[in-house]
C-alpha cells in the first residue's frame, strides 16, 4: 500500500477517490495515501470544496467545485 501523506480536514459537497478500480466518497478525516487523485462529483456547486492537510508540512490544499488533484509526496 502506498504511503500515508495526508488527511482530509474539511469537507463541503462529495468528493472521490479512486479504489480498486471503483470510486469511493472520502469523509472528513480519511486518510489521502500517495498517488491518490481526489475529485468533485459533477454536481458540486463551485462553493463545494475539501481541505486536505499535509502530513509532512501542515499545508491545507483546497480542491474546489468540480476539481480534482493527484496527491503525491515527490520532490
Amino acid at each position: 500500500m502506498n504511503e500515508a501523506i495526508a488527511t482530509v480536514s474539511k469537507l463541503r459537497g462529495k468528493y472521490f477517490r479512486m479504489l480498486d478500480g471503483k470510486q469511493q466518497e472520502i469523509q472528513e478525516n480519511d486518510v489521502i495515501y500517495e498517488n491518490d487523485t481526489i475529485s468533485g462529483h459533477p454536481s458540486n456547486s463551485p462553493i463545494a470544496s475539501v481541505n486536505i492537510t499535509m502530513n509532512d508540512t501542515n499545508e491545507v490544499i483546497t480542491i474546489k467545485g468540480t476539481k480534482k488533484q493527484l496527491f503525491s509526496n515527490a520532490k
